[in-house]
């Protein structure tokens, strides 16, 4: 089950508008703000904060995070957001963009990801709920699904979505396809979550650069700045939503579609829907705490230097 739309980072404008500009700092009689307690902060964008870890995953709990296709969305996260602050941070001086896409890199490596999604999904999973989840994800059908979503973000996958998107514009789906995609993503909370990563992104970033640069505003105004672009990004985002479930599902039949997303709103499914989206924003979370702590000790070094 997707918990979140691989498609939507590149083309959508994450970043508001913030006064950075090259050698002209905003002057603000604030006091200076810790990097860590920033990026702490943007946990409150995330469903859950990080729990204690547990000490070892169990076989049911590796199992599901494996067949749910989680660890393969949250590989291709960091060069996300690495593409997009290539492409949109031009307001950023290169040096520290280029700090900033390094830190990235490390803090938001698919295999840091995986271990701390898996370390929530082990701490909040239900046996009995899960061992039901399990059965359903291993029937024929919900496997040939699974792997289809699985396979969305390959390469190719994004020219095919576009020109399956222009093909949409000339013909579009039946109202009963539709009916069910955007079922399936009022389930999954798909459009919700990819604002979440999003905005969460955003946050993260420019709190860390407004405090490590010196031009600090108060984390209030940044938090409504980036909360304004992400509203006025909700209907851009719920539209490459609906498009890419129409891609990815476009073999499937409206018949098999339907099973899929009736468990998906029984009580067992909704657990299961929950459950990722809360391992794989946790998981965020805590890399977004991460980057503001790396990047607060490479700026406090790099200016020693």
């Amino acid at each position: 089950m997707r918990s979140y739309n691989t498609a939507h980072l590149a083309p959508v404008n994450l970043f508001p508008s913030l006064p950075w500009t090259r050698g002209s700092p905003v002057t603000h009689n604030l006091k200076r703000i810790s990097l860590p307690f920033i990026a702490a902060s943007v946990l409150g964008l995330f469903s859950v904060a990080p729990p204690a870890r547990a000490a070892e995953p169990s076989d049911q709990a590796t199992e599901l995070f494996r067949q749910s296709g989680l660890g393969t969305q949250l590989a291709m996260i960091d060069q996300q957001i690495i593409g997009t602050i290539s492409s949109q941070g031009h307001q950023i001086p290169l040096g520290t963009r280029k700090l900033l896409i390094q830190v990235v890199g490390e803090t938001y490596s698919g295999e840091a990801l995986k271990a701390e999604a898996l370390a929530i999904l082990s701490q909040e999973i239900d046996p009995v709920l899960a061992e039901q989840t399990l059965t359903w994800l291993g029937l024929p059908e919900t496997r040939e699904i699974e792997q289809l979503e699985e396979a969305s973000g390959t390469p190719g996958w994004k020219q095919g979505l576009l020109a399956h998107s222009l093909h949409m514009q000339q013909k579009p789906p039946e109202p009963a396809r539709m009916a069910l995609v955007k079922r399936l993503d009022a389930v999954g909370g798909t459009t919700e979550a990819s604002i979440e990563v999003a905005a969460g992104t955003a946050f993260a970033v420019f709190s860390a650069l407004n405090a490590a640069a010196g031009y600090p505003m108060t984390l209030e105004v940044l938090g409504q700045r980036v909360a304004t672009q992400a509203a006025q990004m909700r209907q851009t985002i719920h539209q490459q939503v609906i498009e890419a479930f129409l891609y990815t599902y476009r073999d499937v039949s409206d018949e098999a579609l339907g099973r899929y997303v009736d468990f998906l709103e029984t009580e067992v499914g909704q657990w299961y829907c929950l459950l990722i989206r809360r391992s794989m924003t946790g998981a965020m979370g805590a890399a977004a705490k991460a980057m503001g702590e790396t990047l607060e000790k490479e700026l406090e070094e790099s200016g020693r230097r």
